[in-house]
């Protein structure tokens, strides 16, 4: 009886052990994502969107397998959970600010998600960007709703006490695009991508004077990938986009029509009616993939996100020659990637650089979406030039789906 025990004891072990194989499977293929562009396997950058979470059935394994005494099953999900430390510091970390000197400088980085198409929500935007008391704001996705005198871009100036700004429109004649406001004079600016009927993402460059010195200040926003609201139930489990009805009109002219209906609600007339600036039209099916997405389900989606990833490698190929002719010379990236930080294109844009959240930050990080999968896919990223003395997350609840980023850092030469 006892030997017909401990041979059933040995089956269900090795049961077991093919069971935690299994469920650790995915967690080993997505520790490949940073070194394996989507172009070439697909798989582990999909599987690295449900870091860290993948991460869970090691620990699970680990409980079970100590109490049992069987070393040797326990011995892959140490190795693994080893392995996957680099993935779990990118997900956590605790750090406290760095002193504070008058050679500091602030940058404010933020997807402004276009206002909302709304006067209204610039103005609160404005309102909130003006109380962080930065030195030099990137925005993505600026949008100019209406055309005011003074203009959007000469009010925040005066309000935050700047002088330079320099913009970089994404869809002809609609004042939709990247925006550089810098307390510093602003040398010399331009785009990095080419601005085409099939993208309103893009990344521009300006050189600024900071002390003396010269800096080269990127504003980048990879691709978007333009999902539907079901689509996003899907991704992000969040309870607002779950719920909602797939759009049965989405053509410019009803979305227009929408803008006008919202803001006639929501804004005080003014003395004079503003004139509002054509909205930016959205990009064509980008071969296809919006029509792809809003068939519904993983695979579809994947699809989509797929094609995006295949712009967003040409984007970073591009950005990666300017900075190469930059050199070895003091450089703040300010981006939106719409990528997380264990994936492929986070590791090609970071390259040498310093990540301010690795430096400076504090707690998880995530600057989009909600619930179980929320992301990082907002950066600041600094060159071994300049000093990270402070990660701040911003809650821009009810000006932006993205929280914005506060960061605090100092050229090396001032230390």
């Amino acid at each position: 009886m006892p030997a017909e025990t401990s041979r059933f004891t040995r089956l269900l072990h090795k049961a077991l052990f093919v069971l935690n194989v299994l469920t650790v499977l995915p967690a080993a293929l997505s520790l490949l994502a940073p070194f394996v562009p989507s172009t070439t396997w697909w798989v582990p950058n999909v599987l690295a969107l449900l870091l860290p979470w993948l991460l869970l059935p090691l620990v699970i394994w680990l409980i079970v397998w100590v109490p049992l005494r069987r070393w040797k099953f326990l011995l892959l999900n140490v190795v693994l959970l080893a392995l996957s430390w680099p993935q779990i510091s990118l997900s956590w970390q605790y750090n406290g600010p760095g002193p504070r000197s008058r050679f500091d400088i602030r940058v404010l980085t933020l997807n402004a998600k276009a206002f909302s198409y709304k006067h209204s929500q610039w103005a609160k935007t404005k309102d909130f960007i003006v109380s962080q008391k930065p030195d030099i704001v990137c925005l993505q996705e600026f949008y100019e709703v209406q055309v005011r005198k003074p203009s959007y871009f000469a009010q925040m100036k005066q309000e935050l006490g700047f002088k330079y700004h320099q913009f970089i429109e994404l869809a002809q004649g609609k004042r939709f695009g990247l925006l550089v406001l810098s307390r510093f004079p602003i040398l010399d600016a331009g785009a990095v991508t080419e601005v085409t009927r099939r993208t309103r993402n893009g990344i521009m460059y300006a050189d600024l004077e900071l002390y003396g010195q010269r800096l080269r200040l990127y504003n980048m926003h990879l691709e978007s990938y333009r999902l539907s609201d079901a689509d996003r139930g899907l991704v992000f489990e969040n309870t607002a986009y779950a719920q909602a009805e797939p759009e049965a009109d989405n053509t410019p002219r009803t979305r227009k029509r929408r803008r006008k209906q919202a803001e006639g609600v929501q804004d005080a007339p003014a003395e004079k009616p503003a004139k509002p600036h054509p909205a930016p039209k959205q990009a064509d099916p980008n071969e296809g993939t919006r029509a792809i997405a809003q068939s519904g389900g993983w695979w579809s989606t994947t699809k989509l996100m797929l094609s995006k990833w295949r712009i967003h490698l040409n984007q970073v190929a591009l950005y990666q020659d300017h900075l190469v002719q930059w050199g070895d010379r003091p450089t703040i990236v300010c981006a939106d990637l719409n990528n997380t930080p264990y994936s492929y294109i986070y590791r090609q844009v970071r390259g040498n650089l310093h990540d301010s959240f690795l430096v400076k930050g504090s707690g998880m990080g995530k600057t989009y979406g909600s619930g179980f999968l929320s992301l990082r896919i907002d950066y600041v990223f600094a060159s071994p030039q300049l000093t990270l003395l402070e990660h701040k997350l911003l809650d821009t609840e009810g000006i932006s789906d993205h929280k914005g980023l506060l960061v605090r850092l100092r050229l090396a030469i001032h230390q």
